[in-house]
């Protein structure tokens, strides 16, 4: 039986001594370490074993250090993992039951918070270490860190050619616009009927809105474009534009 929490830890365990009940203390080393090397197999999970903490700590620590395991105070898994800069403690108990093991796994927060359990029981040795790299596994897949965020400053071109391409539209149809107010003030002669003068008019006060509506919302995407760039952070902007010019309504929200 495999229990899992669901919180990640970091990237960094130490694995102190097995508990071991009738099995032979150098297999009960090879279980540790059969464990430690499945676990750091993708290369982003960093163990530190029993062997290394000997290597890391002065005989006297280590023998004050080694004696934590889950049933420990907090502040000793805390000494540990701080003397060893580990973010998560692993605890095992391997026990020799009539003719096949029943093991138990745990992995603890430095404060004794379990994180993480691993029950099982196997018939013989193949099962015991099938178990413990099924263990490794789905505790390896809960480590491993996530994608780093992708920065919104590199994303500020996005609503900058955006907002630019707003803005020179906008404006064309904002001078399209002065040009039909130039041909009906003029008394243009191919306007021959006023049904002509009522469309040209109707026509200049359509995209006259709409190029106000374009340079606005082409100003609020280049402002959240400089937001972007200045300070990484999300900025939300909305324009609502009236077609027929009547009004533009701006909303900006700052982290």
């Amino acid at each position: 039986m495999l229990t899992a929490g669901l919180v990640v830890l970091g990237a960094s365990l130490a694995s102190p001594a097995w508990t071991c009940v009738d099995v032979e203390p150098n297999r009960c080393t090879f279980l540790s370490e059969y464990f430690a090397q499945q676990l750091a197999q993708s290369g982003e999970v960093q163990v530190t074993t029993a062997a290394q903490m000997a290597a890391l700590l002065g005989m006297e620590r280590q023998r004050q250090l080694m004696a934590c395991d889950a049933n420990s105070s907090s502040s000793c898994l805390a000494e540990l993992a701080g003397a060893l800069g580990a973010d998560g403690i692993i605890t095992a108990n391997v026990a020799k039951v009539g003719d096949g093991f029943a093991a138990t796994v745990r992995v603890v927060r430095s404060n004794g918070t379990p994180i993480a359990g691993y029950t099982g029981r196997a018939a013989n040795d193949g099962e015991l270490l099938d178990f413990l790299s099924r263990s490794a596994a789905d505790l390896r897949e809960k480590m491993e860190p996530p994608p780093p965020p992708v920065s919104l400053r590199s994303r500020a071109w996005i609503p900058a050619v955006g907002g630019a391409v707003l803005v020179i539209v906008g404006a064309s149809c904002v001078t399209t616009a002065g040009t039909y107010a130039t041909r009906l003030q003029s008394g243009d002669p191919t306007l021959m009927s006023q049904a002509d003068v009522d469309a040209l008019a109707s026509s200049g006060s359509l995209m006259r809105g709409l190029g106000i509506g374009l340079l606005a919302a082409g100003g609020v995407a280049l402002a959240v474009a400089g937001a972007m760039a200045l300070f990484g952070g999300p900025v939300s902007a909305a324009a609502v534009v009236t077609p027929g010019g009547g009004g533009v309504s701006l909303s900006v929200r700052w982290p």
